[in-house]
């Protein structure tokens, strides 16, 4: 497969292009069942179970986009989040939300959240 891959790259990066476009349900569902399966998490998701892509993210409010730039996600790119990471790609634990939405909450706690927005308050 990796040889077909490295072969085709142009191919392949198209066809993923378009599917991501066209059907962004399928495909997040299938890069997640993948990332799943090579880090050992829990995956019971299905096309009927997976959460609809929104147009606007549900935590800023922007418009979300599909695709990256120059290789790299945007803020505003769309990405499929682990409400509770441990726990998988489960049902009732993926929502879709900004690629920046994401990022932040990578690797903070609620509490320690809570204290930067406190900090914040105070400082300006």
């Amino acid at each position: 497969m990796k040889a077909y891959h490295l072969k085709n790259k142009g191919a392949h990066v198209l066809k993923v292009n378009i599917s991501k476009l066209f059907d962004p349900k399928r495909y997040f569902l299938n890069l997640v069942r993948n990332r799943a399966k090579a880090v050992n998490l829990d995956f019971n998701l299905t096309y009927e179970t997976m959460p609809e892509v929104p147009t606007i993210c549900p935590v800023f409010g922007f418009p979300l986009e599909m695709g990256v730039s120059k290789g790299r996600p945007q803020p505003n790119s769309v990405t499929l989040d682990r409400i509770k990471p441990a726990k998988g790609y489960v049902q009732g634990n993926v929502q879709f939300i900004s690629w920046r939405a994401n990022e932040l909450k990578r690797n903070g706690t609620l509490e320690e959240f809570e204290q930067l927005v406190a900090h914040m308050r105070k400082s300006r």
